[in-house]
């Protein structure tokens, strides 16, 4: 009988089942200090050893300055719109991957005279024209196929002459696979990465943690972070009682190009601006840690 019941079921019928499941199962993850609930927001409980590995990742975010170069805003004072280094010397070819209906930065880059290779599986074109867009609907991804490329890939399409590439990606998490499955040797004719890095509010994963970590560090290896800003589409997060955006903008310039030294500025700066306009952005400060026990 109570298969015939459940067989009976509509729509409403089973979201409200669904919904009943989904708060039994968020009580019992309370219950076990799984998550704890603050305000809107979901804390965790992991002890001082989650904290050190937490930091371990968080660190790689810390920017820092460039000797001699100043930064500009590129596309509009808004979502969509990002910081960059004031040097495009030498600089003929851009990879755009995640348009949606947003493309002010590639109309600034190709008003430079640079050639932009633009990649969306989920729209059939820029909402704009310009005689050096190249737009392919298509994702990025790990592997290659009839409907996905990898950075790989992209970049064996470009000249070998061309080695100073900017890099814009927004592709809703995407972002940690193609890096993983990146080369050092395709990310070194990348001289600029400006991405959104998503879903820290997965870092108490150790499987996502681990890859992030190892992420990071590959591009950090080659790449210095010199400008972060908070995506302010959704709160802060308090990972181990660490403030940390769930999606955070990064732009990272090559290390063999450039001088660093220790940046002063707080986070964000007079070129950042709110993601979404009705609600503040997000104070970072200057975005540094303290050393943790494993880096002693």
């Amino acid at each position: 009988m109570a298969n015939g019941r459940q067989g009976t079921l509509g729509p409403v019928g089973r979201a409200i089942k669904g919904l009943i499941y989904l708060s039994r199962r968020i009580h019992a993850l309370l219950e076990e200090g799984a998550i704890r609930a603050e305000g809107h927001e979901f804390g965790m409980d992991g002890g001082p050893e989650l904290q050190v590995e937490i930091l371990n990742l968080l660190r790689h975010f810390t920017p820092r300055k460039v000797v001699g170069f100043d930064k500009i805003r590129v596309g509009r004072c808004g979502d969509g719109g990002y910081v960059l280094l004031n040097d495009f010397a030498g600089v003929e070819t851009a990879l755009s991957f995640g348009i949606e209906q947003e493309c002010t930065w590639d109309m600034d880059i190709a008003a430079r005279g640079v050639d932009i290779h633009m990649y969306d599986h989920t729209v059939d074109g820029p909402p704009a024209v310009h005689p050096r867009f190249r737009f392919f609907k298509k994702r990025i991804s790990a592997t290659a196929g009839k409907q996905s490329e990898t950075l790989g890939n992209i970049l064996a399409t470009i000249p070998a002459s061309g080695n100073r590439i900017l890099l814009k990606a927004d592709i809703e998490g995407s972002e940690w696979e193609m890096f993983e499955h990146s080369t050092i040797e395709d990310l070194s004719r990348i001289c600029q990465i400006v991405c959104e890095f998503h879903d820290f509010s997965r870092i108490a994963d150790p499987v996502w943690r681990n890859r992030a970590i190892a992420v990071m560090s590959k591009l950090k290896s080659i790449f210095e972070v010199v400008h972060v800003h908070g995506n302010n589409h959704t709160s802060l997060l308090s990972l181990a009682n660490i403030p940390f955006p769930d999606v955070i903008e990064v732009t990272m310039a090559r290390k063999n190009y450039y001088n660093f030294e220790d940046e002063s500025d707080l986070f964000p700066t007079d070129l950042d601006f709110p993601n979404q306009g009705k609600r503040p952005d997000i104070f970072l400060g200057n975005l540094r840690f303290p050393n943790g026990a494993s880096d002693a």
